[in-house]
């Protein structure tokens, strides 16, 4: 089964594998390494923002940076306005499970401004 992200168009199919990191691009248009970077600049979203892990034959959301020691003092922290599935708020220690058509949304309390969402959607290889 692969991930797709639909943010707009278009869709943007992922390859399989047991984690996939999220992050938005710097202020300078460079790209962390991260297997899906949103095409978003807004400072609020963290470059690691959230992370997708593959167990037990299912896919969680975590938020924030994976705990990766490649990460260095980055590995494990909370993003900076924090992730949600579906409207709810989504830990760095707990994942919540993905079901396929969930919205990844990220800064949906924060009052000034945009909320970005993410569709995740599967499709069978």
């Amino acid at each position: 089964m692969k991930i797709i992200f639909e943010i707009g168009l278009p869709e943007i199919e992922v390859p399989q594998k047991d984690i996939y990191t999220i992050g938005r691009m710097s202020k300078g248009g460079e790209t962390p390494a991260n297997d899906f970077v949103l095409p978003i600049v807004d400072k609020r979203i963290s470059r690691y923002q959230c992370y997708i892990e593959y167990e037990d034959e299912s896919y969680y959301l975590y938020d924030g940076c994976c705990n990766d020691p490649d990460y260095g003092e980055l590995a494990g922290k909370p993003s900076a306005f924090g992730t949600f599935l579906n409207g709810k708020r989504v830990t760095t220690t707990e994942g919540l499970p993905l079901q396929s058509g969930d919205y990844i949304e990220f800064l949906n309390e924060v009052k000034e401004g945009p909320t970005y969402r993410l569709r995740v959607r599967y499709k069978d290889e």
